[in-house]
């Protein structure tokens, strides 16, 4: 009588990689319904370990088929290090595994501009950015507190809000 090995179960992430999600599916995936969006209890949710450790680099993400973990500048400010949490989050949805993303090397690449871009809509979606402005207005300062990220974040943010609609 020979039992049956079973396969490790994959993390959240892995599974969740399969179907590239937008910034607001992982949201709701994982259940976060409003600001501020903490990108440190999204990676753990996702089962990716978040390590603060000095080094040059703002962040890496290392992974492989089983395991991922991003490393953050412990020296950084902290809403510096909440953005990076949430670019290497969108290295690790959007990008090939096994590559380790570190700012200084890729910087101004397309794959960059992307996971600041998925950083953006996971610390900032639409969808929460829309009720805040109507309730407070369009006050950028405010905004930046609520959403817990840099005033220059927010306003590039609004400015997509104002200019182009929806980011799914």
């Amino acid at each position: 009588n020979v039992a049956a090995v079973r396969p490790e179960p994959r993390p959240l992430w892995r599974r969740l990689k399969a179907s590239r999600p937008s910034a607001n599916t992982l949201l709701s995936h994982i259940g976060v319904l409003g600001p501020p969006v903490d990108p440190s209890f999204v990676a753990e949710a996702m089962e990716v370990r978040v390590v603060p450790y000095p080094m040059q680099w703002a962040g890496v993400l290392q992974s492989t088929e089983t395991a991922a973990r991003i490393i953050v500048r412990q020296q950084d400010a902290w809403l510096q290090q909440r953005f990076t949490v949430a670019h290497e989050i969108g290295h690790l949805i959007l990008h090939p595994l096994g590559t380790e993303f570190r700012d200084t090397t890729f910087a101004g690449t397309p794959a960059e501009a992307q996971a600041n871009g998925y950083a953006a809509a996971l610390l900032m979606p639409f969808w929460m950015i829309e009720p805040a402005v109507h309730a407070w207005g369009p006050n950028v300062g405010l905004l930046a507190q609520a959403f817990q990220v840099s005033v220059q974040a927010m306003e590039i943010r609004l400015q997509r809000f104002y200019g182009m609609g929806d980011d799914g």
